[in-house]
């Protein structure tokens, strides 16, 4: 078993691996070929396979610079999203103000409501922007 082990260890010597963005194509995957099962629709089927053959490729790649700069992308995407949801959820519960995420740094920036429309500058960037309060 140690000789496995050491034999997979040299093989994935200067290879990418597993990262943020292949554990998200795995189970974007996985979950399109779970619903490609139920649903006996060959979309869902081909949909996964496509992203669990890339997701092995990723892995499996020695173009690290490439795969971390994907990888980046991902997460700079999914932390822009993930502050959208919060400012929203924010709206929804706050009456007296507005959130708004910044443009640049994706900070979110808290902002009095019924003002009409005003220039917002972020505290953390410096960067003003335009949104109806």
């Amino acid at each position: 078993m140690q000789k496995l082990r050491e034999a997979f260890s040299r093989f994935m010597m200067g290879r990418n691996g597993a990262d943020a963005y292949d554990r998200f194509l795995l189970i974007i995957g996985l979950t399109a070929d779970i619903i490609s099962m139920f649903a006996g629709s060959a979309y869902f089927l081909i949909l996964a396979d496509i992203l669990l053959i890339y997701a092995i490729f990723r892995m499996l790649s020695k173009n690290i610079v490439k795969r971390s700069i994907e990888n980046q992308s991902y997460l700079l995407l999914k932390n822009w999203v993930r502050h959208i949801f919060k400012a929203a959820k924010s709206n929804l519960s706050d009456k007296e103000h507005h959130y708004y995420v910044c443009p640049q740094c994706h900070q979110i920036v808290r902002v009095p409501r019924h003002r009409g429309k005003i220039d917002i500058t972020c505290p953390t960037c410096g960067k003003e922007f335009s949104r109806k309060s």
